[in-house]
């Protein structure tokens, strides 16, 4: 008699905070255990189109968007499509980065120096007279839905219904610009390379004297949290302005800054080369999470994302991208209706039902916790189901004791 260590059967789901959105509203719970967290992380080894990722965005329609040097690649939970000069009109060139969607769902990104442009379903390049100067990034989308791109003559312009409105001002122009950010009232703030913060009401620029103290170089990842304004320097160090004199913020052990973002509860997130850390806008009480996780060592974590069902997104430097996501644990049992208390074997199937085989011989389909039979008891009475297998075309492939049975999808 073949022995079994389960007298008692629980089947375990693992339901994952997808359907349970509403308590995680954008933000990822990184005070529960790591135990918890289900990992998915794609290289190109995993299916991953590009090695080198630039930045990533979540598209208001869920997808995730991904520039790269192949390409601007997007996710839509199953696979990775790769829009580039080989498949794509608009892309003359396949070095992508900077993409930013607007409040009418349009998505901008560069290629080069080519400002491109998705929306209806159709790629087009936004024409821009050669006299305005080469474009880069960063791209910036104000509370107005202007978007704001940076030129190397003009320092910066918006672009309004599709139409760019430039500035003759001597304050930005030939500004090269790290940066841009936007506070409460709508001021905007422009980080360059030239030791400036220039600030603009709407009306007219002003550099910032204030920040004369700051003696590094350029000011980077511009960020306002609690109405305070953040930077990060050349040399990866976080400073901020607290109304009154420049200081440098020594929240954690020493380590270069590479990110930092707001969720949508507040939270603020920051990467360095030591890992990830989340600090709570209330009491200021900051976390380090997701150092080491399953033997993979986190340490310079490029970007981060908060995508809409609470799943933590990590874009690494030359290791991949990772999705991480919180589940939980319930049971179904024999109570719940199962046929059977030894199960052999777990099998999806084609239309989202779960196949439980077991050793008396019995197939259900589970859905949404109910329980269903499968198949007629007759079919496979005391046959003892060994494997239920689905092939690539969605036939089922069950192996019994007294032989194998084919259901043809």
């Amino acid at each position: 008699m073949r022995g079994h260590s389960f007298l008692y059967l629980l089947i375990l789901f693992l339901n994952t905070i997808i359907g349970n959105a509403q308590n995680l509203p954008y933000s990822f719970p990184s005070e529960r255990d790591a135990s918890q967290m289900m990992i998915s992380h794609w290289t190109v080894e995993e299916g991953l189109p590009s090695q080198g990722l630039r930045n990533f965005i979540q598209a208001e329609n869920g997808y995730i968007w991904i520039t790269s040097y192949d390409g601007l690649i997007r996710y839509d939970g199953f696979d990775f499509k790769v829009f580039s000069s080989k498949n794509t009109d608009a892309f003359k060139e396949n070095i992508c980065s900077n993409v930013i969607e607007d409040k009418n769902n349009t998505l901008w990104f560069l290629s080069r120096n080519r400002l491109i442009f998705y929306k209806n379903n159709l790629f087009e390049e936004m024409y821009l007279d050669t006299s305005m100067g080469k474009v880069s990034g960063p791209l910036y989308v104000d509370k107005n839905n202007r978007l704001w791109v940076t030129s190397d003559k003009y320092g910066v312009f918006f672009i309004e219904n599709e139409k760019p409105v430039i500035f003759n001002d001597t304050i930005i122009m030939g500004m090269n610009i790290r940066s841009i950010t936007e506070d409460k009232s709508g001021n905007l703030y422009f980080g360059t390379e030239q030791n400036k913060i220039i600030k603009y009401d709407g009306k007219k620029f002003q550099i910032l004297t204030y920040f004369k103290e700051n003696k590094k170089s350029a000011f980077q990842l511009l960020h306002f949290f609690n109405e305070k304004l953040f930077w990060v320097n050349d040399d990866r160090e976080l400073f901020y302005y607290d109304g009154l004199a420049v200081k440098k913020a020594a929240l954690f052990e020493h380590g270069q800054f590479y990110s930092f973002k707001i969720d949508k509860l507040g939270n603020r997130w920051f990467s360095t080369e030591k890992g990830l850390y989340k600090q709570n806008p209330g009491n200021n009480a900051i976390k380090k999470i997701l150092l080491n996780l399953n033997n993979f060592t986190l340490n310079i974590i490029d970007e981060t994302l908060i995508d809409y069902e609470g799943n933590l997104w990590l874009r690494l430097y030359r290791k991949g991208l990772i999705k991480i996501r919180y589940g939980k644990f319930s049971s179904i049992s024999t109570l719940n209706g199962l046929s059977g208390k030894i199960a052999n074997t777990v099998c999806e199937s084609k239309d989202d039902f779960l196949l439980v085989g077991f050793d008396n011989g019995a197939i259900n389909k589970i859905k949404d916790k109910k329980v269903y039979n499968f198949l007629p008891p007759e079919k496979t009475r005391k046959a003892r189901i060994r494997h239920i297998k689905k092939d690539s075309k969605g036939n089922l492939w069950i192996s019994t004791y007294k032989g194998l049975l084919k259901i043809t999808a």
